[in-house]
């Protein structure tokens, strides 16, 4: 069954605005999502800053399908939903990048643990031989 028209031109219009937004938001940086981080400042990971941003744009649609009049600043049910669509793939990509920092220090963590088990078995290592040294030394052999 071929995709939806609809749901393809709206896909074009969902990249047409986070293009805009993007260089409205990010300016030159070449982070796309550095608006978002931004909630890092405050101790909130930029998912959960996504995530705050979402529940906004969640209670505008509630607002405005109870009562159209309360569209105060000229952003329709349709342009929320855009924006809450686009919000949802951020989102999407944010935790990513969240899973993916997470599997990185685990990784780092299980490096250090292992380095610091080697270190110790070297070190005890060391210890024995020293011991076995010390007795024979102490049993009259020679070192």
């Amino acid at each position: 069954m071929p995709p939806s028209k609809r749901f393809m031109e709206l896909t074009e219009k969902m990249k047409d605005i986070h293009i805009r937004k993007n260089a409205g938001y990010a300016g030159d940086c070449p982070d796309a999502f550095k608006n978002f981080r931004e909630s890092e400042d405050f101790e909130v990971s930029a998912f959960k800053g996504c995530m705050v941003r979402m529940s906004d744009k969640w209670s505008r649609i509630k607002s405005l399908s109870k009562n159209p009049e309360n569209d105060m600043v000229g952003e329709s049910i349709k342009d929320t939903l855009i924006d809450l669509a686009n919000y949802s793939i951020i989102a999407y990509c944010l935790y990513e990048e969240e899973e993916a920092e997470k599997i990185r220090k685990e990784s780092v963590d299980e490096n250090i643990i292992s380095t610091e088990k080697t270190n110790i078995e070297d070190s005890h290592e060391d210890t024995q031989t020293e011991v076995f040294r010390g007795g024979r030394d102490y049993m009259g052999g020679s070192s």
